[in-house]
């Protein structure tokens, strides 16, 4: 079974990719088999694996942002998930990264409940396609 899915955000256009107790050789893996190409070489840059490996080795859950022309790439690691209150915790902090990194690359600021509604919504579809499929 993929451990690895794609989670479109239709409210900015933007891909994240949602990766859960897999290494980041297996990512990489992963982008040069399914990912156009720009991933693929976002993570052929070895400063890059190593943001990854080091983020898969230290942490419980980590959100990346990669910028190539004019382009944002997105991956969410999870060490694990279970649907635990601890795990629940961590996706929920990560998302919060996620949104900070959107609005800051759009511009948005001072929009607290457009900031809210966000985060709950791509909270709510990450952990339902989690669910779904783990």
């Amino acid at each position: 079974m993929s451990k690895i899915f794609i989670y479109d955000n239709e409210i900015f256009n933007a891909q994240l990719l949602v990766c859960v107790s897999v290494s980041a050789k297996q990512i990489k893996a992963w982008a040069d088999k399914n990912s156009k190409k720009y991933l693929k070489k976002i993570l052929e840059t070895k400063t890059n694996i190593e943001l990854l490996e080091k983020a898969v080795e230290t942490n419980n859950g980590s959100i990346m942002l990669f910028k190539k022309n004019n382009s944002n790439y997105y991956i969410l690691w999870l060490k694990n998930f279970k649907n635990s209150w601890q795990e629940l915790d961590i996706l929920n902090h990560e998302i919060v990264h996620y949104r900070q990194y959107q609005f800051s690359d759009k511009q948005i600021i001072n929009e607290n409940e457009f900031e809210a509604y966000f985060e709950e919504s791509v909270f709510r579809s990450i952990r339902r396609l989690l669910v779904k499929n783990l």
